[in-house]
Protein backbone atom coordinates (compact mmCIF):
# COMPACT_ATOMS: atom_id res chain seq x y z
CA UNK A 1 0.00 0.00 0.00
CA UNK A 2 1.46 3.34 -1.02
CA UNK A 3 1.37 6.23 1.44
CA UNK A 4 1.02 9.66 -0.14
CA UNK A 5 3.49 12.40 0.76
CA UNK A 6 0.71 14.56 2.18
CA UNK A 7 -0.52 11.79 4.51
CA UNK A 8 3.03 11.06 5.64
CA UNK A 9 3.59 14.76 6.36
CA UNK A 10 0.34 14.98 8.38
CA UNK A 11 1.39 11.94 10.44
CA UNK A 12 5.03 12.86 10.99
CA UNK A 13 4.84 16.57 11.87
CA UNK A 14 2.81 16.17 15.12
CA UNK A 15 5.04 13.26 16.18
CA UNK A 16 8.20 15.28 15.60
CA UNK A 17 6.82 18.30 17.48
CA UNK A 18 5.85 16.13 20.46
CA UNK A 19 9.28 14.47 20.49
CA UNK A 20 11.02 17.86 20.48
CA UNK A 21 8.86 19.13 23.33
CA UNK A 22 10.05 16.28 25.53
CA UNK A 23 7.96 13.84 27.49
CA UNK A 24 4.72 15.27 28.77
CA UNK A 25 3.53 13.61 31.94
CA UNK A 26 0.06 12.20 32.43
CA UNK A 27 -2.37 14.93 33.34
CA UNK A 28 -3.21 13.75 36.86
CA UNK A 29 -2.61 17.35 38.01
CA UNK A 30 -3.74 20.32 35.95
CA UNK A 31 -1.22 23.16 36.02
CA UNK A 32 -2.18 26.56 34.64
CA UNK A 33 0.24 29.45 34.36
CA UNK A 34 -0.02 33.20 33.83
CA UNK A 35 3.08 35.31 33.34
CA UNK A 36 3.03 39.01 34.21
CA UNK A 37 5.81 41.32 33.13
CA UNK A 38 5.71 43.22 36.42
CA UNK A 39 8.35 45.94 36.49
CA UNK A 40 10.37 44.36 33.72
CA UNK A 41 10.59 46.15 30.41
CA UNK A 42 13.02 45.87 27.51
CA UNK A 43 16.40 47.32 28.47
CA UNK A 44 15.95 46.63 32.20
CA UNK A 45 16.70 43.57 34.35
CA UNK A 46 13.70 43.85 36.65
CA UNK A 47 11.77 40.95 38.10
CA UNK A 48 8.84 39.20 36.46
CA UNK A 49 6.28 36.90 38.03
CA UNK A 50 4.69 33.63 36.93
CA UNK A 51 1.57 32.59 38.85
CA UNK A 52 0.66 28.92 38.65
CA UNK A 53 -2.45 27.12 39.83
CA UNK A 54 -2.30 23.39 40.44
CA UNK A 55 -5.49 21.36 40.70
CA UNK A 56 -6.53 17.74 41.04
CA UNK A 57 -8.59 16.08 38.28
CA UNK A 58 -11.79 16.97 40.18
CA UNK A 59 -10.84 20.67 40.20
CA UNK A 60 -9.93 20.92 43.89
CA UNK A 61 -6.60 22.66 44.65
CA UNK A 62 -3.51 20.44 44.64
CA UNK A 63 -1.27 21.40 47.54
CA UNK A 64 2.42 20.74 47.23
CA UNK A 65 3.75 19.74 50.67
CA UNK A 66 5.37 22.84 52.22
CA UNK A 67 8.76 21.13 52.62
CA UNK A 68 8.91 20.60 48.83
CA UNK A 69 8.71 24.36 48.36
CA UNK A 70 10.77 25.51 51.36
CA UNK A 71 13.70 23.10 50.84
CA UNK A 72 14.51 24.40 47.35
CA UNK A 73 17.92 25.97 47.83
CA UNK A 74 19.08 29.08 46.00
CA UNK A 75 22.20 28.31 43.97
CA UNK A 76 23.99 30.01 41.06
CA UNK A 77 21.56 32.91 41.08
CA UNK A 78 18.34 30.88 41.11
CA UNK A 79 16.29 28.18 42.82
CA UNK A 80 18.04 24.82 42.55
CA UNK A 81 15.44 22.31 41.32
CA UNK A 82 17.71 19.36 40.63
CA UNK A 83 16.60 16.39 42.68
CA UNK A 84 13.25 18.01 43.51
CA UNK A 85 9.80 17.25 42.19
CA UNK A 86 9.75 20.52 40.20
CA UNK A 87 11.20 21.21 36.76
CA UNK A 88 11.41 24.55 34.97
CA UNK A 89 12.80 24.97 31.46
CA UNK A 90 13.30 28.02 29.33
CA UNK A 91 12.38 26.77 25.87
CA UNK A 92 12.64 29.82 23.62
CA UNK A 93 13.95 33.36 24.03
CA UNK A 94 14.05 36.34 21.64
CA UNK A 95 17.19 36.96 19.56
CA UNK A 96 19.78 39.03 21.40
CA UNK A 97 18.80 37.82 24.88
CA UNK A 98 22.30 36.71 25.89
CA UNK A 99 25.45 37.67 27.79
CA UNK A 100 29.04 37.62 26.57
CA UNK A 101 31.58 35.50 28.44
CA UNK A 102 35.25 34.80 28.10
CA UNK A 103 37.62 32.15 29.39
CA UNK A 104 41.39 32.52 29.52
CA UNK A 105 43.14 29.31 28.48
CA UNK A 106 46.55 28.83 30.13
CA UNK A 107 49.48 26.54 29.39
CA UNK A 108 51.30 24.28 31.87
CA UNK A 109 53.27 27.28 33.16
CA UNK A 110 50.08 29.24 33.90
CA UNK A 111 50.69 31.64 31.02
CA UNK A 112 47.67 32.83 29.02
CA UNK A 113 47.72 31.19 25.59
CA UNK A 114 44.26 31.90 24.28
CA UNK A 115 41.08 33.77 25.14
CA UNK A 116 37.86 31.98 24.30
CA UNK A 117 34.82 34.26 23.92
CA UNK A 118 31.17 33.31 23.41
CA UNK A 119 27.61 34.53 23.87
CA UNK A 120 25.57 32.46 26.31
CA UNK A 121 21.78 32.57 25.72
CA UNK A 122 19.76 33.98 28.59
CA UNK A 123 17.36 32.00 30.76
CA UNK A 124 14.37 32.72 32.90
CA UNK A 125 15.70 31.96 36.40
CA UNK A 126 13.35 31.32 39.30
CA UNK A 127 14.69 33.16 42.34
CA UNK A 128 11.85 32.25 44.69
CA UNK A 129 8.69 30.12 44.88
CA UNK A 130 6.01 31.43 47.24
CA UNK A 131 2.80 29.63 48.18
CA UNK A 132 0.02 32.23 47.94
CA UNK A 133 -2.94 30.04 48.84
CA UNK A 134 -4.16 26.47 48.38
CA UNK A 135 -2.83 25.28 45.01
CA UNK A 136 -1.59 28.74 43.91
CA UNK A 137 2.13 29.53 43.70
CA UNK A 138 4.05 32.64 42.74
CA UNK A 139 7.38 32.16 40.92
CA UNK A 140 9.64 35.21 40.98
CA UNK A 141 11.90 35.20 37.92
CA UNK A 142 14.89 37.26 36.80
CA UNK A 143 16.67 37.48 33.44
CA UNK A 144 20.00 35.69 33.82
CA UNK A 145 22.67 33.99 31.75
CA UNK A 146 25.73 31.91 32.46
CA UNK A 147 27.53 28.70 31.63
CA UNK A 148 25.96 25.51 33.03
CA UNK A 149 26.90 24.90 36.65
CA UNK A 150 28.40 28.38 37.16
CA UNK A 151 27.18 31.57 38.76
CA UNK A 152 24.62 33.38 36.61
CA UNK A 153 24.68 37.10 35.86
CA UNK A 154 21.79 39.47 35.29
CA UNK A 155 21.08 40.42 31.67
CA UNK A 156 18.65 42.95 30.29
CA UNK A 157 15.30 41.91 28.93
CA UNK A 158 14.84 42.28 25.18
CA UNK A 159 11.42 42.76 23.63
CA UNK A 160 9.73 39.56 22.56
CA UNK A 161 8.21 36.32 23.70
CA UNK A 162 9.82 33.94 26.20
CA UNK A 163 8.45 30.38 26.17
CA UNK A 164 8.78 28.18 29.27
CA UNK A 165 7.66 24.83 30.66
CA UNK A 166 6.83 23.96 34.28
CA UNK A 167 6.48 20.35 35.43
CA UNK A 168 5.72 18.72 38.75
CA UNK A 169 6.19 14.96 39.26
CA UNK A 170 5.53 13.10 42.50
CA UNK A 171 4.54 9.52 41.73
CA UNK A 172 1.03 9.53 40.27
CA UNK A 173 0.71 13.25 41.00
CA UNK A 174 2.18 14.88 37.93
CA UNK A 175 1.44 17.61 35.46
CA UNK A 176 2.90 20.08 32.96
CA UNK A 177 2.15 23.49 31.55
CA UNK A 178 3.62 25.57 28.78
CA UNK A 179 3.59 29.31 29.24
CA UNK A 180 4.71 32.49 27.58
CA UNK A 181 5.99 35.77 28.95
CA UNK A 182 5.84 38.82 26.69
CA UNK A 183 8.22 41.71 27.35
CA UNK A 184 7.67 45.02 25.60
Amino acid sequence: MAVGHRNLFVCLVPSILLALAGPLHSAAIAIQSVAASGVAHAGTNGENVIVIRMSNPDGTPFNVPPEQVEKLAVDNGGVQMKGSKWEFRTLLVPPGYAANFQQVVKDDFNRPTNIRQWAEPGQLRIVQIVRLERGVYWLRIRPMAGPKGQQKVLVNWVPGEYLFRISYVDGANQGDTLGMLEVK
